[in-house]
């Protein structure tokens, strides 16, 4: 199927008519879907490189309305993937749907508190609502059974050289000194890469003094 597609040069009064082959179209942006991990979750402008914008808004329709991919919510789609030990179709995580949409309008992002905790597995508790500190207005965003809330927060929150060392001070805040357990360092020691611990010793440095300790406990490190 070919449609046509207008195209007006800049600063020109001539009107240009190009064919486009929605087929290998379509093909293309599939290629693309395919190739990434699963739960990727893509925007309209991950495709902009391959056809022109009404093309893929009328594809991702197509896709979603035959429900080769779903929609999220508006401009994020996802394409469901089987699993053979769950022996379900699975979806995106809530961290890859934040991302999403932190990258769909340029916000720098960073889970907060119970969520950071959660997503270390140092709380088994789910919040009923995922909270990120963001660069952007504070919203929230619903999708099914899921919201994700953007908290504005000040540049200086945001401005770490690490993001896991970030996500481990958030984490810990939350927690609270007198709440943190064994397992939970032995749990942080399992899951961080030795040069991750190596760079929260660096990064919580000027920190309060036992969140320092902690991540001196957590890589195992002297004073």
């Amino acid at each position: 199927m070919l449609y046509i597609r207008l195209h007006k040069e800049e600063n020109s009064s001539i009107v240009f008519f190009q064919e486009v082959d929605m087929s290998k179209a379509k093909d293309k942006m599939l290629g693309r879907i395919h190739a990434k991990a699963a739960g990727w979750v893509f925007l309209p402008k991950d495709f902009l490189d391959l056809v022109g914008r009404g093309t893929v808004d009328k594809l991702l329709h197509q896709l979603a309305a035959d429900g080769t991919i779903r929609r999220i919510m508006r401009g994020l789609y996802f394409q469901p993937r089987h699993s053979d030990l769950l022996k379900a179709q699975i979806g995106p995580t809530h961290d890859q749907i934040a991302q999403a949409v932190a990258r769909k309008h340029r916000w720098t992002i960073l889970p907060q508190g119970a969520t950071a905790a959660n997503m270390l597995g140092l709380s088994q508790q789910i919040p009923a609502k995922v909270a990120y500190l963001s660069t952007g207005p504070t919203k929230t965003f619903k999708s099914d059974q899921l919201q994700i809330e953007f908290r504005h927060a000040q540049p200086k929150e945001l401005d770490f050289k690490q993001y896991e060392s970030a996500m481990v001070v958030q984490a810990m805040r939350y927690m609270g000194k007198e709440n943190i357990q064994p397992w939970m360092v032995a749990r942080l020691r399992e899951v961080l890469p030795e040069k991750v611990k190596r760079r929260l010793v660096a990064d919580t440095r000027y920190a309060t003094e036992w969140m320092f300790r902690l991540a001196q406990e957590i890589a195992e490190v002297n004073a």
